[in-house]
């Protein structure tokens, strides 16, 4: 691998060696384009996947939260959502609730909780990176409220329900 370019090498068939690839890739252009990495985030292998989501960690802002949503549903591999859902969490702060409590309502338990453990955090500090909600993403956001409500702990139900009813006024 060393002195040949890291690109020849994403497509190898070892997962370690692909893994290197975006690692290196990155490393080498730190203004490595974010469909690139886009592209590595379907990979088979959940290392592989790690490595492009953690180089896209401070550029998810860049790909939107409709781009981020697209490739969180779209992922047909068990890891992907997972990794995805760590950089919706890097959104803006009405943006990252909308998906966070959308990924929550969904049955996919283990996933759900996941999302629900970054809800607290978010609400604790709200006007950080804040853009005001829509009036529909608001309501879908209350309805998803309601099917999720149960599964809040502590004081985040009130939090949010407080954070919705600012959002409205």
């Amino acid at each position: 691998m060393e002195g040949e370019p890291a690109s020849s090498h994403l497509e190898h068939p070892a997962v370690k060696i692909r893994a290197r690839a975006v690692r290196s890739a990155v490393k080498l252009s730190p203004a490595q384009e974010t469909s690139f990495l886009v592209e590595h985030v379907a990979d088979e292998s959940p290392k592989v996947t790690r490595e492009a989501c953690r180089a896209l960690r401070d550029r998810a802002h860049l790909l939107g939260e409709a781009r981020l949503w697209e490739l969180f549903s779209r992922t047909e591999t068990s890891h992907g959502p997972g990794q995805l859902l760590h950089l919706i969490a890097r959104l803006s702060v009405g943006e990252r609730l909308v998906y966070l409590l959308r990924v929550a309502a969904t049955p996919e338990e283990p996933l759900a909780d996941e999302a629900l453990g970054f809800v607290p955090g978010t609400l604790d500090r709200p006007n950080l990176g804040f853009q005001s909600l829509s009036r529909s993403e608001v309501e879908t956001m209350r309805q998803e409220l309601e099917v999720i409500g149960p599964r809040l702990k502590g004081r985040t139900r009130s939090h949010l329900e407080l954070f919705l009813s600012s959002c409205s006024e």
